[in-house]
């Protein structure tokens, strides 16, 4: 039997625009076959791989295409406040200087690494 990802306790949007509370979205051979609300839980079958969504957004067949793996994992890092750079020109005027000084690319690398691995855990499943 093929493994089940089943994303639970989130919000998500329904096949007819719907906003659904406590949505649950089950993916199964790399297609969503299921996406529900109001905290109705799913069948369990062995294998299943359950993530907690935790009141975060569900979305199904959607692709997030402006991802930062590393921003926030490298400002915790850098002890800087935990906010994007409001414009290119702080980007480079002091965050960017920031990071450039303290790290090397080989722990950029280290630390896009494991932001990958904890997205993927997470549940994004492109980037």
């Amino acid at each position: 039997m093929a493994q089940r990802l089943v994303i639970r306790n989130g919000y998500a949007v329904g096949a007819d625009g719907a906003l659904l509370e406590q949505a649950t979205v089950i993916a199964e051979g790399g297609r969503i076959t299921s996406v529900s609300g109001g905290g109705e839980p799913p069948g369990q079958q062995p294998g299943d791989w359950e993530i907690d969504a935790d009141g975060r957004v569900i979305l199904p067949g959607f692709v997030n295409a402006h991802t930062h793996l590393v921003l926030g994992s490298l400002m915790r890092l850098l002890g800087l406040p935990m906010r994007a750079p409001a414009s290119l020109r702080e980007l480079r005027g002091g965050w960017r200087t920031g990071a450039e000084e303290r790290l090397d690319a080989d722990a950029m690398e280290a630390l896009a690494t494991a932001a990958a691995a904890a997205s993927l855990r997470a549940g994004v499943t492109c980037v």
